[in-house]
Parts: C-alpha cells; structure tokens; sequence
C-alpha cells in the first residue's frame, strides 16, 4: 500500500521565504518546482520569484518584456510582488518596458532601487520621470547608484523613507535647479553608507557642500550623517582618507564602521583614523573591519593599524575586531608582516578594549600560478596563529586566525564593484 504524507501548508511557506529569503541569493528553480506542489503554493512561490526586476529588458529580449507586461496585465495583482527594482540607464527602453513601468508606480511598493549604468542624461525624460517616482516612493528605503553620472542630487531630498545608501563610481552629480535650495529641514537622516570609490570622485561628491544661498552653483547631497548607525569605504587614493574623515567627524552615532584600503599607484596611510574614533564615535562604535593591502615596501598597515587603536584604547565599547590583510607570496617573504607582536599586545592589555568578544585574522597571499592555491605548504611559516599568544591565552575573546592563497594572474589589488542582489 503506498502512504502519502502531506507537508503542511505552512512548513511549505516557510521554506518558501528561506529560498527567497533577501540574505541570499534566490533560488529561482527551486521555488518554481515547489510552486508546483500544490496550487496554494502558487502565490506563495510567486511572491519571491517576482521580488525582484531588471529593466529595461535587453533589445534582444523584447519578447520576455511583451510576456511579462502581458501576465502583469492578466494578473494586476502581482505588480505588488516587486520589491528590488533596478534599473540600467545604458539600455533603451521600449514600449512594453514603459507598460511594466506604469504598472509597478500604479500598484507596486518596493523597498529597493538600484540605478546604474551610464549617464543618466541618456535616459528620456517619461523613463527619468517614472524612475524618479518609484526612487522616491514611501517604502523604499534602500537606494543603490553604482557608475552613473549626472544622477540629480536634490531628488535625494524627496526619497522620503530612505535610510541605506550605496554609492560605486560615482564622479558627480546634476546641479540642482537655481529654484532649489537645500535646507537642513529636507535632508535624509542616513542610517547606513556604503561608499566604493576605485579612482574617481564618490567620495569628494559625497562630502560636497550642498547648494545654499552663499554657494551657488556647488553641487551637494541632501544627507545627515549624525544618525548614522553603519558605515563601510573602498578608498583607493590620499585625498579620499581626508574625505572620510570629515564624515567621521558627524558620524557621531556609529556602531559599525568598516574600511576596505585598495591603493591605486599611490602610498595610502590611516594616519590620524584614531584620533578621529576616538573624539567622535568611541560610546558607540561596537564593530570594526579593517580590509588592507601590502604591494610594496613602503607601507606596513598592521603597525599603521596598532598605532592608530592606540588611540582608542581605554575609551571604546569595540566588541569586534576583524582585520583583512591582502598581499602576494614575494612582498610576505620579503617583509614578513611585522607588527602582529604589537597588535596582539595592544588588544589584550588590561582596560585597554574591555568590552572586545571577538578578534579576526586573515591574511590573503595573492600568487600567480593557480595550481598552489590550495597548497597551504607553499604559506611561508613565519606568520601563524602562534604570533598571538595573549589573544590565544585571553579566554574571553573568540579569536580566530586564517590564512588563503587566492590565485590573480595580475598581481593587483582586486577591484570589488558593489553587486547588488537583484544583478
């Protein structure tokens, strides 16, 4: 006799929200073959698989385009699925695509814009206009411009609900209208930055004075900083260092600051980072990363980085530590990393992070050849977990040490554009 066992119905839901789940990536084939289970698990699976959308379709998708606008018509109620809205300003759109447009402002509430791509003057004005509502609608509160230039700053003032904000190569903004002046009334409290600059101006455009009656013509965002609650840079030259550090200074509410330092032909230092922790942040900064890189002779991070904790010691809440170092195999031999001593020391002496939990270590030993990229053997010996004997003594710290070769048939500092979930 065969035996049937029903899954309930909202077990089924369940695994259903942890497939779609916005932590990971969408597993779209198994929400469809669970879609298939029951007919009740339709629009259930149909809430995650139509979370997200890229528009425009491509030009050689335009079928996809007039499919979607037809099932979206046959089925209005599904244009409220859509969550992740993104947009790529370097495509045309078509009239199918301007359809789904309408729909998703007339009945949609995201939660999520990405706009990215190209020069946003290329766009026609019915595209900007409609990007711009759906931007600036009530439940979006997350904001993502990554390589795009032009993008208006004073519609930022009327993204209303907004509270994380992701810029990637961003070298400027439109000015706004002589009519527009910003006043402190219309800027957006940010409660999370993520900032990646790679050779160009994000960060100068981010720190730029608003316009107001005694700076015409100076193009600015409408933000405050003094609520901000998580902050992460990519900073890859010396004027950027000073940049961050003046936002720092109205950071005054932060709890999770991370810096990732990828040095484009130039000798960055975090000379002065401390002090700034230090006067601004120190009765609320719990969390910090620290992401660095070694290709030369010149610089020693781990030393600069001990230096610079100094001056937060005594006078922080830090719960966690977690330090990224990134170098290849010949720079590891040849300089051997000194510095770990100290920071081992700095960390563990009495009252100086009293609150600190957990402590991580990574080295990453770039090399060319890939075949030694799983061959730990060929890590030179001389940097182990064994150079921090007080963090491996204190047992009320989790300490954890790691070490990798990643293959980069290059050699360079890796370039990390800011993928967003729905690309």
């Amino acid at each position: 006799m065969h035996l049937h066992a029903d899954v309930p119905l909202d077990i089924l839901g369940h695994i259903a929200d942890i497939l779609g789940s916005e932590d990971g990536r969408l597993d779209r084939e198994t929400l469809k073959v669970l879609s298939q289970t029951c007919k009740f698990m339709v629009p259930v699976c149909r809430r995650h698989l139509f979370s997200s959308l890229r528009l425009p379709f491509y030009l050689t998708s335009v079928r996809r385009s007039l499919g979607l606008r037809n099932l979206l018509l046959s089925n209005p109620a599904m244009t409220s699925y859509f969550k992740i809205l993104s947009f790529d300003v370097a495509q045309p759109f078509c009239g199918s695509d301007y359809d789904i447009l309408h729909m998703i402002c007339a009945s949609s509430s995201p939660t999520t814009v990405s706009i990215f791509g190209g020069n946003w003057n290329y766009l026609t004005e019915r595209a900007k206009s409609l990007i711009l509502a759906l931007a600036q609608n009530s439940t979006v509160h997350r904001l993502a411009l990554k390589s795009i230039d032009n993008f208006p700053a004073a519609a930022l003032s009327l993204c209303s609900s907004l509270n994380e904000l992701k810029l990637c190569g961003i070298n400027d903004f439109a000015s706004p209208d002589d009519n527009f002046i910003m006043k402190n009334s219309n800027k957006i409290p940010l409660i999370s930055l993520h900032v990646y600059s790679v050779s160009n101006a994000t960060l100068a455009t981010l720190m730029a004075p608003a316009k107001d009656l005694n700076t015409v013509g100076v193009v600015g965002l409408p933000l405050r900083f003094d609520r901000l609650k998580q902050a992460s840079f990519q900073i890859s030259i010396p004027s950027e260092t000073l940049q961050m550090y003046e936002l720092l200074e109205k950071a005054v509410s932060l709890e999770l600051f991370a810096i990732e330092v990828r040095p484009q032909g130039h000798l960055l230092r975090l000379t002065g980072l401390g002090s700034r922790l230090a006067v601004n942040t120190h009765p609320t900064l719990r969390l910090a990363k620290f992401s660095l890189c070694v290709y030369s002779d010149y610089n020693n991070p781990i030393r600069e980085l001990t230096h610079e904790l100094e001056h937060i010691s005594g006078n922080n809440i830090l719960e966690e530590l977690e330090v990224t170092v990134t170098t290849t195999l010949f720079m590891l031999q040849r300089t051997k990393l000194v510095g770990w001593v100290d920071l081992d020391t700095v960390l563990t002496s009495p009252g100086a992070f009293p609150m600190l939990r957990r402590v991580a270590f990574q080295l990453k030993c770039q090399h060319i050849y890939d075949w030694i990229r799983n061959s730990p053997e060929f890590l030179p010996s001389n940097l182990t977990e064994k150079r921090f004997p007080r963090l491996l003594a204190d047992t009320s710290i989790d300490f954890v040490y790691r070490e990798a070769i990643v293959y980069d048939n290059g050699l360079r500092p890796p370039y990390h554009m800011y993928d967003d979930e729905q690309e």
